[in-house]
C-alpha cells in the first residue's frame, strides 16, 4: 500500500482512463514507471552518442540494431 494525496490519485485516474484505456490505477502506475525507465535509457544513449561520436563507426551492426529498437520505443 502506498499513500498518495487525493489529487494525485485523481491525476493518475485521468491518465489511466484517457491515455491507457481505463486500466486500473495500479496498471497506470506500472506503465508510467516503465515509460520513465525507457525515457532514461533513451537519454543515456543520446548522451553516449554525443560524447562518443566515433563509437558509431566502430560498431555499425550494433548501432543499426539499437536504432531499430529506439524506433520501436518511440512509436
Amino acid at each position: 500500500m502506498i499513500r498518495v494525496s487525493k489529487r494525485t490519485r485523481e491525476v493518475i485516474g485521468v491518465i489511466a482512463e484517457q491515455d491507457y484505456g481505463g486500466v486500473t490505477l495500479d496498471e497506470a502506475l506500472r506503465r508510467l514507471a516503465r515509460e520513465h525507465w525507457q525515457q532514461r535509457a533513451i537519454i543515456a544513449m543520446d548522451r553516449y552518442r554525443a560524447e562518443n561520436p566515433s563509437a558509431r563507426e566502430d560498431y555499425p551492426d550494433e548501432v543499426a540494431e539499437i536504432e531499430r529498437l529506439d524506433d520501436q520505443i518511440v512509436e
